[in-house]
């Protein structure tokens, strides 16, 4: 999130619009549940801009300060927020040049992760269910390969032309 947050167009690109979640109408992006960070705190900073994006705000980091304030959730976000306003290099962590970029790397990590998780899952499966029940859960676990690949190659289509 720079000075400005992150744009509706990177936000969109990443989980829809409102009115494309709203409708349901998301196959080609990221369910708006979906965790894309690692850290708790990122999660919320961003989940916290797409509620102010949702409402019609900017999502500067004073409005996403302020947010975190009405929870009660600064003394968490302090350290987050104080880097993404004040940056120790001088230099917004992101401007609007740098998120499609960054947002790249953020599908590609969820990507990879899904990947990771279906590996472990049928590994459990193989190693826990009955023979004549792993086709069945190797098929569920391609339909979710699938679906997440189209997700992922119509975002990083999406971001590719920001």
């Amino acid at each position: 999130m720079g000075a400005t947050g992150p744009g509706p167009p990177v936000v969109e690109a990443l989980i829809g619009s409102r009115a494309d979640r709203d409708a349901g109408t998301t196959s080609t992006v990221l369910p708006a549940s979906s965790v894309v960070f690692l850290s708790a705190v990122h999660q919320d900073v961003f989940n916290t801009a797409v509620t102010l994006l949702d409402e019609g705000s900017p999502a500067t980091p004073v409005l996403v300060n302020a947010r975190f304030a009405d929870r009660g959730l600064t003394t968490r976000t302090r350290s987050v927020m104080l880097e993404i306003a004040s940056p120790r290099h001088g230099r917004p962590v992101a401007d609007s040049a740098d998120l499609p970029h960054l947002a790249a790397a953020l599908i590609d990590g969820w990507y990879r992760r899904g990947y990771r998780a279906l590996l472990a899952r049928m590994t459990q499966v193989t190693a826990e269910r009955p023979t004549a029940e792993l086709a069945g859960h190797w098929t569920a676990l391609t339909g979710h390969q699938q679906a997440a690949e189209t997700r992922w190659l119509a975002i990083r289509d999406t971001l590719a032309r920001i």
